[in-house]
């Protein structure tokens, strides 16, 4: 190490030039195998035991490539400590565990800061089971691409008396050059600092927020997609470098519709964007262009803009539009400097027509869960107001605990399928919007509601004894191109035998059965003809009540479909068929097969308005609706009502004729009409299908 240091002190002072470059980072989310956090064949350098050890560094250790340079010089050897650091310094004896702002003197040289702070490593003893702290490293990969990991795992502050501060984060070197951070996991409060410093403690690069960094990988559970990585190169750092990330468009749009361009974009540069000019263009046409000032979007990764472009897309013509869109002007008339990834395309098809959407809601929850009970009712509350234009599928999940007795295989299939489900309840709205339903409002109901949809279903569905069948409908307005999937799901309307810890005794839309299973079947739109198709499952056996949903040990502990089942009724079953986009997982389309009204919260009881003399039709009524005064003298006084008793119209109908009433104002739902006559009052439901 006496050589290497010999090597960067002489070159320091001899050349300028070696130095006149340093290290840039970006910053970008999420590993991918096969780096992993629990490695069986990492070795450990600094081990924790159940007491506390911190302020140390490890014995020198072998770097494992021989040609890998750090600030341009090679590197033979390392060490590591409990302070969130590694060293090439090896001379060094003695651990610094005060971070600091970078570059300082103050700081160890020759390093790279993973996560430097007061910290730690000690094991933790949580709930009878111990979880190992350590400092370990491992290598993967094949020769010439090799990656050599060194891992600080369950750190914890060193001032804190419990477990409340741990953090999982690494260095992984690549055999062909360069090097990353990765903040893999961590929860509580940190004060660190994120960077590299060179021999002479002059030429540094640090992370935003150092030295008071608090960890900013995935919080509370580990998700790989989450995970902060900083990947610094050696090197000039252009300073103009644009990366677009995604073009927000609709990927069906009807004819002589506008349809708003939306664009977002990373700052990879150097230099923080004050101003610059976007631009797209369609089928290879003129440029619409839109100039944005007065922002401040900084460099490194560290800063994103998404915006929607003010021009809108307009066209008479159906067909496939390729649109292409880029940024450029930057900080002026600044050019970017890394072409490879300042464009991007994205093809939309523009329709002849469009059809109305029933919007699917599809909600991982648990009896066992107890934030899902106000989800449950949130949801609730929101769909009461929007009746008529959605449909529901609860999956019933296997955690908290023992999770509940009606989770099936398919269940977990489904929450797979949108990249696994790490926390309930969650709600996938028509498989595009992911969160907590304790976050759902109205608002975001009908963004989703209100969007054209290009494919119509209809379906009705026969139960006889233990078997349903649900027969479906599907038309798109036009040949679609893409790969798109039919899934029928089989619901239990109403569940009461799966009560457990969180309150909740009554369950609704409860997932039973995905015919033919949770894959669902490929359907081709390649013209715009009917397609009819069918499904039918017999439930086997008798009914069943699991006891939960996995054993203590975590084994399945649910209904074996293929012998039993767990439906309560079989005359409360219903179906619900939606139509999936398998390239971004978008429902296009959903329909219930049967009767799905929420009849159970009807509190108003229903009077026949015979009794006043007055009829009402249609019922199910679009945008408006008659009432026929045919036999009534004098005037009657006609109240509607939503479902939850707010009064949303008032009129009175002359007697001796016909009155109609115009509802396009109201939203798809369930209605209550409270006509009086001579002081005789009757209710009639009306239902508002647009």
């Amino acid at each position: 190490m006496k050589k290497l240091l010999l090597t960067l002190a002489i070159a320091a002072m001899s050349s300028i030039g070696a130095f006149a470059q340093g290290y840039s980072f970006l910053k970008t989310k999420g590993t991918v195998d096969p780096y992993t956090m629990n490695p069986t064949t990492a070795t450990a350098v600094l081990t924790g035991t159940s007491t506390s050890q911190a302020a140390t560094l490890s014995e020198s250790q072998k770097f494992p490539f021989p040609d890998w340079t750090f600030y341009g010089q090679p590197v033979t050897a390392f060490k590591v400590s409990t302070s969130g650091y590694l060293t090439f310094n090896t001379s060094m004896t003695t651990d610094n565990s005060t971070n600091v702002a970078l570059p300082s003197t103050s700081a160890p040289i020759a390093s790279i800061f993973a996560f430097w702070d007061n910290l730690r490593i000690q094991s933790l003893a949580l709930n009878g089971t111990t979880f190992p702290s350590d400092v370990r490293t491992w290598t993967y990969g094949t020769a010439k691409n090799q990656v050599f990991v060194v891992q600080w795992r369950l750190i914890q502050t060193n001032d804190a008396t419990n477990a409340t501060n741990v953090t999982y984060f690494a260095i992984r070197f690549y055999e062909a050059g360069d090097f990353d951070i990765v903040h893999n996991y961590g929860f509580g409060t940190f004060s660190a600092t994120t960077g590299v410093q060179d021999i002479m403690g002059k030429d540094a690069t640090q992370v935003s927020g150092s030295p008071a960094m608090n960890f900013g990988g995935a919080s509370g559970s580990y998700n790989a997609a989450a995970s902060d990585i900083y990947t610094f190169k050696f090197g000039t750092q252009p300073q103009y470098d644009v990366k677009l990330t995604d073009v927000q468009l609709e990927k069906f749009v009807g004819k002589d519709q506008s349809t708003n361009v939306g664009f977002s974009f990373i700052n990879n540069g150097g230099a923080t964007l004050t101003s610059f000019r976007v631009n797209y263009s369609v089928d290879g046409g003129a440029p619409v262009s839109q100039n944005v000032t007065n922002v401040s979007v900084i460099g490194s990764g560290m800063g994103t803009y998404s915006f929607s472009h003010a021009t809108p897309y307009r066209t008479s013509a159906a067909g496939r539009k390729s649109f292409k869109v880029w940024v450029d002007n930057l900080n002026g008339s600044n050019e970017d400097l890394n072409h490879k990834d300042d464009t991007l395309t994205k093809s939309i098809t523009v329709v002849s027509s469009t059809v109305k959407r029933k919007s699917l809601q599809e909600v991982f929850t648990a009896s066992t869960c107890p934030p899902c009970n106000p989800g449950n009712e949130k949801l609730q509350t929101i769909l009461h107001q929007r009746m008529g234009g959605y449909t529901v599928i609860k999956y019933q999940y296997y955690f908290p605990g023992t999770g509940d007795p009606y989770f099936t295989p398919e269940c977990l299939a489904r929450g797979e399928y949108y990249a696994g489900i790490n926390s309930v309840p969650s709600l996938q709205v028509d498989g595009k919007w992911n969160d907590n339903p304790n976050d759902y409002d109205v608002n975001l109901f009908d963004a989703f509601y209100n969007k054209p949809a290009v494919v119509s279903i209809t379906a009705n569905q026969t139960i006889v004894g233990n078997t349903i069948t649900i027969n479906a409908k599907v038309k798109p307005v036009s040949s679609l191109p893409g790969n798109y999937k039919i899934h029928f799901a089989v619901l239990e309307k109403t569940t009461k035998r799966n009560v457990k810890s969180n309150g909740e005794t009554e369950f609704h839309w409860v997932m039973k059965k995905m015919l033919p299973d949770a894959n669902g079947s490929v359907i081709n739109f390649t013209n715009d003809a009917e397609q009819t198709i069918s499904k039918s499952f017999t439930f086997p056996g008798g009914f069943r009540l699991p006891t939960s949903a996995v054993t203590s040990s975590g084994a399945y502990n649910g209904i074996n479909l293929a012998t039993e089942n767990s439906v309560e009724e079989m005359n409360d079953l219903i179906g619900v068929v939606f139509v999936q986009d398998e390239s971004d997982k978008e429902v296009l389309q959903s329909e219930w097969s049967g009767n799905a009204e929420w009849d159970y919260y009807a509190s108003t009881v229903e009077t026949s308005v015979g009794a006043t003399g007055v009829t009402i039709y249609p019922n199910p009524a679009q945008t408006t609706f008659t009432i026929n005064a045919a036999n009534v003298e004098g005037l009657a006084a006609v109240k509607v009502l939503d479902i939850t008793g707010k009064e949303v119209m008032t009129a009175n109908a002359k007697g001796g004729m016909e009155t109609a009433l115009d509802v396009s104002a109201l939203h798809n739902g369930i209605y209550f009409v409270h006509i009086t006559v001579n002081g005789t009052t009757a209710v009639q439901k009306l239902t508002i299908s647009k």
